[in-house]
């Protein structure tokens, strides 16, 4: 597909001076001349053009959408008996009837497991220890249980989450 030399220059003009992507430019293509150009054509032209693509900041900083601490905090909730709902997880641990966490012990990893954006262990009341981490895509906590391992209650997930929040922000999440 051949596009005019004023379309070309408007082209030029998209990448260099607006920023605009490959997908983005395709899509203005489309909008502007009428034109159903596939992502490689695109690219294609964009190369004969000798437009010079932005760079985009890239990274895991940016790619996150949350935290892991707001994914934490999004996580978990536990059960209130005096209401029979559910509490937020982001409400403070004396209102979820939970002075201290200092029964569940939880640490991060100084080397973080593949695919996650932070791993650890926890320790909880009964002496067990299980390996967590929060899932980099997903920005989901799992908690990975030892087999054979009792699932662990309620009341030490909330521990959990809790000691997790404060260890987070110990180290500056």
């Amino acid at each position: 597909m051949d596009l005019s030399q004023i379309q070309k220059e408007t082209v030029q003009k998209w990448v260099e001076e607006e920023g605009l992507t490959p997908a983005e430019v395709q899509k203005k293509i489309k909008e502007e001349f009428s034109l159903s150009f596939t992502y490689m054509e695109t690219f294609l032209l964009l190369d004969e053009l000798d437009c010079k693509l932005k760079e985009r900041e890239r990274g895991p900083d940016k790619l996150l959408k949350t935290t892991p601490e707001q994914a934490v905090d999004s996580t978990f909730s536990s059960t209130d008996e005096e209401t029979g709902g559910l509490q937020d997880a982001s409400i403070p641990p004396e209102q979820l009837g939970h002075k201290e966490a200092s029964d569940v012990r939880v640490t991060i990893d100084k080397v973080t497991r593949p695919g996650a954006a932070i791993s650890g262990s926890v320790t909880f009341t009964n002496g067990v220890t299980t390996q967590w981490h929060i899932d980099a895509m997903h920005h989901q906590l799992a908690i990975i249980p030892p087999k054979g391992s009792a699932q662990p209650s309620n009341d030490e997930l909330a521990k959990f989450q809790i000691a997790l929040q404060q260890e987070l922000r110990r180290h500056g999440y």
